[in-house]
């Protein structure tokens, strides 16, 4: 026949017995804690239990039965990577190393430097006006004129002069678009509205809200004949008129990748890229005088 245990002689015997040593004043807290309160029976098989011990005592002995426990079982478990049981350690700052490319892909190139005043000048055959080209670009001529029949939806257009990047991977393009008004007024408010019926017909996005992205600019700085730049969501363009390009058409310059697209990093993004291209034509921002000395503003600071 068992013998029945009185409870807190078997917890002190786990205790001692258990899978773990705790500290001294640790097992003095948990002894402290439990009830000493005597034992009574109702009856040769009836259940043991806390004759006058209050809730909220019964409810702190099954807390430490718990703790206890879950001690053990930690300890049972291995350590965890914040140890055994204990809390995490404080935040520290997360260092992410530099990502080597992974196999097939190319290293980032390093910045590109855009000094305009060492480019060598294109002139284009087909349009006439003149463009300046990057050292190590190379540059494929327009071998016809171009016409909304025929090119408003083609991005890579026979019809345009397109420059490449050493790499191939970024492609800047100059045409002329043949005005249906070639006395057309020359001011800013009547380019945007041409710009805006342009942007319809070659099926571009975000026509409608040209006017909150354009950028003013000059053809020469002396007599200013309107300009504009605006940015879309796969290319940067320009358009201008009169001045030095070719009287009766709208020129038009554009890098073929988004401000953000990783491709024109190097260069501070498509539009710091596109203006050096403009500054070789004689396209600056209305407030700048025409000298070397704006040209690197120019290029290096945007507008």
């Amino acid at each position: 026949m068992n013998t029945m245990r009185d409870p807190d002689v078997t917890l002190a015997a786990w205790l001692d017995e258990g899978p773990t040593d705790l500290p001294d004043e640790t097992r003095r807290a948990i002894l402290t804690a439990l009830p000493t309160t005597s034992q009574a029976r109702r009856g040769p098989f009836a259940p043991w239990r806390l004759s006058r011990m209050k809730t909220t005592a019964r409810l702190a002995i099954g807390a430490l039965v718990a703790i206890v426990a879950g001690g053990g079982a930690l300890y049972l478990l291995g350590p965890s990577q914040y140890g055994f049981g204990g809390l995490p350690p404080s935040p520290s700052p997360i260092v992410v190393p530099s990502q080597a490319p992974s196999p097939g892909q190319s290293s980032p190139s390093p910045a590109a430097t855009l000094d305009p005043t060492t480019w060598a000048t294109y002139t284009s055959t087909q349009y006439g006006f003149k463009i300046g080209q990057p050292p190590g670009w190379t540059v494929v001529p327009a071998n016809r004129a171009w016409s909304f029949a025929t090119d408003a939806q083609d991005w890579l257009s026979p019809a345009e002069d397109a420059f490449f990047a050493p790499d191939r991977s970024v492609r800047v393009a100059a045409w002329a678009v043949p005005l249906t008004d070639p006395q057309m007024n020359q001011s800013w408010p009547d380019l945007e509205r041409w710009v805006v019926d342009y942007c319809q017909r070659t099926k571009n996005t975000g026509c409608a809200t040209i006017h909150d992205r354009v950028v003013p600019l000059c053809v020469e700085t002396r007599d200013c004949h309107p300009a504009l730049l605006v940015r879309f969501a796969d290319d940067v363009q320009a358009f201008g008129f009169g001045g030095v390009l070719p009287q009766g058409k709208m020129v038009v310059v554009t890098v073929a990748r988004g401000e953000s697209d990783s491709t024109v990093a190097r260069y501070g993004g498509a539009t710091r890229l596109l203006e050096a291209f403009l500054s070789t034509m004689n396209v600056w921002p209305p407030a700048y005088p025409e000298s070397q000395d704006a040209a690197a503003t120019f290029v290096v600071t945007g507008n």
